[in-house]
């Protein structure tokens, strides 16, 4: 996605937690996302929608469980950085990877129970080792902890492009 289109999709995911969505022509195509507010180094809310869909209705369903991390003042809506993270390519690990692994890359954790992922820079902001992440992205999903252990749980690493509003 070029940096013009990445822009309108931050902005848009700035207008849907704002609570008022602007008409904005957004690039067609299938996505997972990952919406941050983030304020002064902080994340103030964070949402996902990991299931791939059309880009429109990913951003408002990772806005919209974003909002339920609790509510927001208004000054933290706009004065904080709205970050859009779209999975851009995954590929499947069979164990937890080693931490030269992880340079630059996320952890996605799908179970039958649901599916998490922490982000690239979360990894790195947090300095999770591996297994911390794992732990992390089942927690983002509202998983135990180590529901990433289960035989049926199925692990990946991906990478993912980041907008700015």
């Amino acid at each position: 996605m070029n940096p013009l289109d990445g822009k309108a999709v931050a902005h848009y995911a700035r207008s849907v937690l704002l609570g008022n969505s602007e008409e904005v022509k957004l690039p067609s195509f299938d996505a997972r996302v990952v919406v941050r507010l983030v304020l002064r180094g902080v994340t103030k809310a964070r949402g996902d929608s990991i299931k791939s869909m059309d880009l429109k209705s990913a951003l408002e369903i990772a806005c919209r469980t974003a909002l339920e991390d609790g509510p927001l003042q208004d000054k933290e809506l706009k004065a904080g950085n709205v970050e859009v993270s779209i999975i851009t390519s995954s590929s499947p690990m069979e164990e937890a990877p080693r931490p030269p692994e992880l340079d630059g890359k996320g952890i996605l954790v799908e179970t039958l129970d649901g599916a998490g992922c922490v982000l690239p820079q979360e990894i790195k902001e947090s300095g999770f080792l591996p297994k911390q992440a794992l732990n992390a992205a089942c927690q983002n999903a509202g998983l135990s902890f180590r529901a990433w252990q289960d035989p049926d749980a199925r692990l990946a690493l991906f990478t993912a492009e980041v907008y700015l509003d």
